[in-house]
């Protein structure tokens, strides 16, 4: 379909107004059609790399609409859950991202879409719920998708007894993954360290709490 290639050509190649502009025609003259789903998924998409949250959710609300079967079902409803968190409609961000997971998704999204939603359960005060979300979370490895910050503050509620017990090595694991990606932040590392500390400390491992003190005692911070 040429007009499909030639807004893929225009996306490729960085011209992402123009691309637009022929993805918004294709969805508009070739209505109930696959090419006009593709269309509406690859423009939200482009929405929501500049940041444009309402543009893209009513894209993806318009494909999904549609009735017609598509590979794209499941990525497209992760997005809309992700917009309509952005847009501070939580409650619907959730149903979207709890519907993705059912759906035929990549594992980068499961992740994000399953953090997300612990994020949501710790926002509206189910502490328990996010707190086993978190740790399964991080034993899955989804530590790769959060920031330095992001970890340490997952790390710290694992490691406190607020909803639960401590979940001693997933909070290391978070430690770990802070000294991992933080390598030319004194800062993070000494953060990284003292959680790693206290970590082993609560689990009884002395000498090896004070190791790790000891580095992050060493840092030039």
């Amino acid at each position: 379909f040429d007009k499909l290639r030639l807004a893929w050509a225009y996306e490729k190649n960085g011209r992402d107004n123009e691309a637009i502009s022929e993805y918004v025609a294709i969805a508009k003259d070739f209505s109930g059609t696959e090419n006009a789903l593709e269309a509406l998924y690859r423009k939200a998409l482009l929405d929501i790399k500049a940041g444009r949250w309402s543009a893209a959710e009513m894209s993806l609300a318009e494909m999904l609409s549609s009735g017609l079967k598509t590979a794209r079902e499941g990525e497209a409803l992760y997005w809309r859950g992700i917009c309509a968190v952005r847009l501070g409609h939580e409650s619907k961000g959730s149903e979207y991202l709890k519907a993705a997971l059912n759906k035929s998704i990549s594992l980068d999204s499961i992740r994000e879409a399953k953090l997300v939603l612990a994020d949501i359960d710790f926002k509206t005060g189910r502490i328990k719920e996010a707190r086993e979300a978190y740790r399964q979370l991080v034993k899955e490895g989804a530590t790769s998708r959060m920031s330095a910050a992001k970890l340490y503050s997952v790390g710290q509620f694992l490691l406190s007894g607020n909803g639960g017990e401590p979940h001693l090595e997933e909070a290391k694991l978070c430690a770990r993954a802070i000294l991992a990606a933080a390598e030319n932040s004194p800062e993070w590392k000494q953060l990284a360290f003292d959680l790693l500390g206290r970590s082993e400390e609560a689990g009884g491992e002395l000498t090896s709490a004070i190791g790790s003190y000891r580095q992050a005692l060493a840092e030039n911070v």
